[in-house]
């Protein structure tokens, strides 16, 4: 049975979201949330001392879900140019390795940027879920606009001029839109005017697609999303 997951996607998709939506799932766990900044709570120079403490900590929890936020920069690629983060990524690795061999524990670890992951923390065995976390359906981007505008905002189609953005781009949009219609403008005209800045960056999208090809894991999680 495998255990670990790594969420990837664009910033905004969700992927704290659903990491404590699993946890509400497993009757019983708790939830733990991780960032640099705990890492880093005792400076740079104590780093290494900091990350042993914090995984001896959660190698003594039961029953718990243990979420990374963005902690790529503790596991990059090692790079014999970059001498001190490889070292970092050394010792990193196999305190990950002892979480994940702990099934009482689910070590979930959320990125923007999972090519920069060290292929060794990719591999089943640390993580054994690569997944993408992309953007809202047709169907779950109505329904997010229905829970926040008024009824007169809405009109025919604009779950489908509203693509390729993030539901935190979605939802920050809709509270603009909500204060922007003025005079004779109709809820449509506004919408178009306003929502094409907040689409996803051309680049981006290319990236997250070549993740999903090449990263995804297991293969069936290559889907497009």
């Amino acid at each position: 049975m495998g255990n670990g997951i790594v969420l990837f996607g664009p910033p905004g998709t969700g992927k704290t979201s659903l990491a404590q939506s699993i946890a509400r799932e497993l009757p019983g766990w708790h939830y733990i949330e991780l960032s640099t900044a705990n890492f880093l709570e005792q400076g740079y120079e104590r780093l290494f001392s900091s990350i042993k403490t914090i995984f001896r900590k959660l190698t003594e929890l039961d029953h718990c879900v243990v979420f990374f936020d963005e902690l790529e920069l503790l596991v990059l690629e090692r790079d014999p140019e970059k001498a001190q983060w490889s070292i970092i990524t050394n010792v990193m690795l196999p305190e990950l390795q002892k979480l994940h061999d702990r099934p009482t524990l689910l070590p979930i670890f959320a990125t923007n940027h999972v090519s920069q992951l060290d292929p060794a923390g990719r591999r089943p065995g640390r993580f054994d879920f690569i997944l993408p976390v992309g953007f809202p359906a047709a169907d779950e981007r109505r329904r997010l606009l229905e829970g926040k505008l008024p009824a007169d905002y809405m009109f025919p189609g604009i779950e489908n001029i509203a693509q390729d953005v993030t539901i935190r781009e979605l939802l920050e949009w809709a509270k603009r839109y909500a204060r922007g219609k003025k005079g004779k403008r109709s809820a449509e005209q506004v919408w178009k005017s306003g929502f094409a800045e907040l689409k996803a960056k051309p680049k981006v999208l290319k990236q997250f697609a070549r993740d999903i090809d090449n990263l995804a894991y297991p293969p069936e999680a290559r889907a497009r999303v």
